[in-house]
Order: C-alpha cells, then structure tokens, then sequence
C-alpha cells in the first residue's frame, strides 16, 4: 500500500489496522489459477504474498474502451488477466 499511497495520494492513504497486513493469497475469493502447475513457481509466489501485483500491459494489445453513457473506461483484455 505504501506505493499506491505516495504516487497517487501524498503519502496520506493509511489502511485500517483489519486490513493493513493482508496479501492476494489470504483473499477467502481467489483461487489458484488452473494453469498454476505449469507457472513458475517463483513468479506466482511474488504475485500472491504481494498486496497489489502491477502487471504492464502497455505492449499486450489490450486497448481500453469507453462507456458511451458514462465515459467510464474498461479493458476487456487486462479484465481477462484476473
């Protein structure tokens, strides 16, 4: 948390003490990927002992679209990631 709270909010962003030791893998709603058995191990332990994994899709060919309605963006692709 410590980086999303000094690049987007000054360092003011704190997480409620419930919250501020939580990691992906202790989520009670994920479950390991289906692929799991063929990544590398190493990989997907940094995503899940990690509380915000970034993954670049700049180069992925994942294009935002946007809500016409409510200018809302979306990314069909990256949505697919998770």
């Amino acid at each position: 948390m410590k980086w999303s709270s000094e690049s987007m909010y000054g360092g003011e962003l704190v997480a409620a003490p419930e919250v501020e030791n939580h990691l992906l893998k202790d989520n009670e709603e994920y479950k390991a990927p289906a692929s799991a058995e063929n990544e590398d191990e190493e990989s997907l332990q940094l995503m899940l002992n990690n509380s915000l994994y970034l993954i670049d899709t700049s180069f992925c060919k994942m294009f935002e679209s946007v809500e016409a309605d409510t200018s809302s963006k979306y990314n069909i692709g990256e949505a697919s990631l998770v």
